[in-house]
């Protein structure tokens, strides 16, 4: 029975998800080394208009130790905080962007919406969070892709959404891509011969016991 049981598990690895990052330039937005407490209206890698930049928070901003990687963060005061990426859209893909947002300790709450794109077309994203203020959480925003998507082979593209009332801020973007792997045909044959020779020694156990 174990024995059974351990080829079902190995049979169902063999058909798992391998996971990829995907390159995000300045994800943890540390490009620009600040002070305590200061900020600059510059993002390396990424495009915003309006009021938005690099932070390096406080205790007065955020308690203890919760910045989610390295000093800094983003900040926006409008709208869009977005990158697009080298990589382009693939068929049979599950792409999970995550993002670790926060609400400051002087903040009000905050509206945001983490998306995901392909060629300037919405693919998913994320809104629903709720804060404490001096908290950070991490959005998950999840996409799968069908054999031949309408954006397939146009580039990926990640926006930090800040919508009205107060100022968000975000940190450590992460991007995978996982596509699933199929055994080649010989792995199949031994896997099935295991399975037949595990039944075949049930069996004769079986019998023994008898």
């Amino acid at each position: 029975m174990k024995i059974s049981y351990l080829l079902v598990c190995l049979f169902t690895v063999s058909l798992c998800l391998n996971a990829t990052p995907i390159a995000v330039n300045n994800a943890g937005f540390e490009a620009n080394v600040l002070n305590n407490g200061s900020s600059i209206q510059s993002i390396s890698g990424w495009s915003f208009s309006g009021v938005a930049g690099s932070f390096n928070p406080t205790s007065a901003h955020y308690p203890g130790d919760v910045i989610p990687e390295g000093n800094n963060v983003a900040f926006s005061n409008a709208p869009t905080i977005s990158q697009i990426l080298s990589t382009a859209l693939t068929a049979n893909t599950t792409y999970t962007l995550l993002v670790d947002i926060g609400r400051r300790l002087d903040n009000p709450a905050i509206n945001y919406s983490v998306q995901l794109l392909a060629g300037g077309t919405l693919l998913a994203e994320e809104n629903s969070l709720s804060f404490n203020a001096g908290q950070f959480k991490t959005s998950n925003v999840t996409h799968v892709t069908s054999a031949n998507p309408t954006q397939l082979g146009q580039q990926l593209e990640i926006r930090l959404v800040k919508f009205a009332g107060g100022q968000v801020n975000f940190d450590n973007v992460r991007l995978d891509a996982s596509t699933t792997t199929v055994p080649e045909p010989g792995s199949f044959f031994l896997l099935a011969l295991g399975f037949f020779m595990a039944g075949s020694l049930r069996s004769s156990r079986t019998k023994f016991s008898s």
